[in-house]
């Protein structure tokens, strides 16, 4: 269950924004059918926890809080594909697109740029999707029925077990160690002015809000849990992301297989539409001075999107999907892995965590996070 009750003191009502809460409190759709509202049911709240949404308690008895299917739209209807599937996020009806060429996909996202101007859009490809398993209950709530495919965007720190605190804090100690790491290299390479600049630049970075969206992008990347998600603003990556499954070996060690496009029938790219706030460009938050990794080769971007109460939130932003099939996953290239993710002699942020990673001295949830950085 993800519905927490809250009563009218709780903290969570004292203080939203610090634990991810949406303001609005009893957002419905249009559609929702509000006969049934009992206002006796006092001044309590639930909060459904995935995407921090908080109800009074006279709508716990309604049901299609976020709409029914067969009311809505989608929420992208003017694209001129095949749709062979539909989720279902608070308040749309997302459309599956089959797509059998990259230029379908593009002529999608060019679209949705041009209508959402003041928000980032952004890419995310997987090998296969994951949906939210709700109570029967639940779902009838939220959606009106008990069949809809609710897409999963959790990150890794949840599916860990860990606590946010604590990993803010390690990613924080293993940044700050980074940056000495990397100067002091520096140290022999770098003329005194371009050295002078990297001292500043991390400095900053240390004290200031920068931080948090610097050590979160580091630690997604080479495979610490954190509260983020890695996107993309390249349709490449998201492809090759889409179409080869990863498997990490206990020391780290990891092999990429392309996926079988003639029996494969589960890779996806999702796009999503951001709002500014909730999302960030890597060579945005990096020192101007600082070696090339995982992240620049990805064209990465990372969304702050599951914390606190709404754990889901990237799902959110979800505009449309799109279904690969055995034609589309045939054109893509192979051999990408080699550019995506550097080698270790040519990544000194990957030979850092590789040190971390294999250091006896770290010990309990420390020990754990740093067995996840991983290496091709």
């Amino acid at each position: 269950m993800k519905i927490n009750k809250i009563s009218k003191s709780h903290k969570w009502n004292r203080y939203p924004a610090f634990y991810n809460l949406n303001v609005m409190y009893n957002e419905i759709h249009p559609t929702c059918e509000t006969s049934t509202i009992n206002r006796d049911l006092g001044e309590d709240y639930f909060v459904d926890s995935y995407y921090g949404r908080v109800y009074d308690r006279s709508y716990y008895n309604n049901v299609a809080i976020y709409g029914r299917s067969q009311n809505m739209d989608y929420y992208i209807n003017s694209v001129d594909l095949d749709i062979v599937d539909e989720l279902r996020v608070p308040f749309r009806k997302v459309p599956v697109f089959s797509v059998s060429n990259i230029e379908q996909v593009h002529s999608v996202i060019e679209k949705v740029k041009l209508e959402n101007e003041g928000y980032e859009i952004l890419l995310r490809g997987q090998t296969k999707p994951y949906f939210i398993d709700r109570e029967p209950e639940e779902q009838e709530l939220f959606y009106g029925e008990c069949d809809i495919k609710e897409p999963s965007f959790m990150p890794s720190h949840l599916r860990h077990d860990f606590d946010e605190v604590f990993l803010e804090s390690m990613w924080h100690s293993q940044v700050s160690m980074l940056f000495n790491d990397v100067g002091y290299q520096y140290q022999g390479k770098l003329s005194q002015q371009e050295l002078q600049l990297y001292l500043k630049d991390t400095n900053y970075i240390r004290h200031t809000h920068l931080v948090t969206p610097f050590s979160l992008g580091i630690a997604q990347h080479y495979g610490m849990p954190s509260v983020g998600l890695d996107l993309t603003d390249n349709l490449i990556v998201a492809n090759w992301f889409a179409s080869n499954h990863m498997n990490i070996g206990d020391d780290g060690l990891t092999t990429t297989t392309k996926v079988d496009s003639s029996s494969h029938l589960t890779s996806m790219i999702y796009i999503f539409r951001c709002p500014k706030n909730t999302v960030f460009d890597y060579k945005v938050v990096k020192p101007k001075v600082f070696p090339n990794s995982r992240p620049d080769a990805q064209n990465a971007w990372f969304g702050h999107v599951g914390w606190g109460e709404a754990t889901n939130q990237l799902g959110g932003y979800l505009v449309c999907a799109f279904k690969l099939t055995e034609s589309y996953l045939n054109s893509l290239p192979e051999g990408l892995e080699e550019g995506f993710f550097p080698k270790m002699e040519d990544d000194p942020i990957l030979q850092f965590f590789m040190r971390k990673r294999n250091n006896p001295h770290y010990e309990g949830d420390a020990k754990k996070a740093l067995r996840n950085i991983y290496h091709l």
